[in-house]
């Protein structure tokens, strides 16, 4: 009986120093945790120029990109990036910015310009800018588009497209 409980007290003892060795040696190990850029398409401002074209609306399309990260843009190429920057050195570690309209709100977006461009760590507000004429009346959707053949892997993919609706319209509230 007393070698059954000192065998059992035994084992008891070897199970909690063990557990708390495999304890100890979890928090020794560091977490690594892989940080990556991320492009973010800030805003967009649209604004009318005079125009030298009857029938014509000049517009200013001016947007803003922002790295909201402390990597650069070049530390985390996909796939696709690596094959671009490899075939096309003049573009290494670089990324595309595209700008699409359309007639809103059923047209098909088509490019209309857009750039190469790349951003430092934490580099806010990069300002770019294109113009274009439209036609007079028209009401016009502009996209702006960071990174559209991802070329960049990002911690966050979703922030990279913002759309903007030219001439804007107010909303008439009805009082009741």
């Amino acid at each position: 009986m007393i070698k059954k409980i000192t065998f059992v007290l035994l084992s008891l003892c070897f199970i909690i120093v063990t557990i708390s060795a495999q304890q100890v040696e979890l928090q020794k190990t560091p977490s690594v945790v892989f940080v990556r850029p991320d492009i973010v398409v800030e805003k967009i401002r649209i604004s009318s120029l005079p125009s030298q074209k009857p029938g014509k609306v000049f517009l200013k399309i001016e947007y803003w990109l922002s790295n909201k990260s402390s990597k650069r843009i070049s530390c985390c190429p996909t796939e696709a990036g690596k094959k671009a920057w490899k075939d096309s050195p003049s573009t290494n570690n670089l990324f595309n910015v595209r700008v699409d309209a359309r007639s809103y709100p059923n047209g098909r977006f088509s490019k209309i310009g857009g750039t190469t461009t790349d951003l430092e760590p934490f580099e806010t507000n990069d300002r770019y800018q294109l113009h274009k004429y439209f036609s007079v009346g028209q009401t016009v959707q502009i996209r702006v588009i960071a990174d559209p053949k991802n070329w960049i892997n990002e911690k966050n993919e979703k922030n990279n497209v913002k759309k903007m609706v030219w001439p804007l319209r107010v909303r008439k509230v009805l009082k009741k």
